[in-house]
């Protein structure tokens, strides 16, 4: 069975943000897909990268998973190296997108 991975980006619970994610959950649940939900702000994650998170090379044994990483970041990096599939949904703020979802994206895409 194929997993996919949602991850939301959106303060407010019953915005369209989350319309959109529970669609996509529901639609890729009716295609036979293992769904890993993760709702950012839900999870209170930290986007702020420490200075650890940064290293491009690593000393032979250590991870990239667990690299500069708290429990929940690490979580988020196996389930996406696991995952067939990855929804992004988010509103677009300024022409970008939420600080928490940036910095999701620079802690977790090692």
């Amino acid at each position: 069975m194929p997993t996919s991975m949602i991850v939301l980006a959106h303060p407010r619970q019953g915005s369209f943000s989350h319309a959109l994610a529970e669609i996509a959950r529901d639609a890729l649940r009716g295609s036979g897909h293992q769904v890993t939900w993760h709702d950012l702000h839900g999870e209170e994650f930290d986007p702020v990268q420490v200075p650890d998170g940064l290293d491009t090379t690593r000393p032979e044994g250590r991870s990239a998973f667990t690299s500069g990483a708290d429990a929940l970041t690490t979580q988020h990096r196996r389930e996406l190296a696991a995952a067939h599939t990855l929804v992004v949904v988010h509103p677009n703020w300024w022409g970008k997108p939420p600080a928490i979802m940036a910095g999701w994206m620079d802690r977790v895409l090692v």
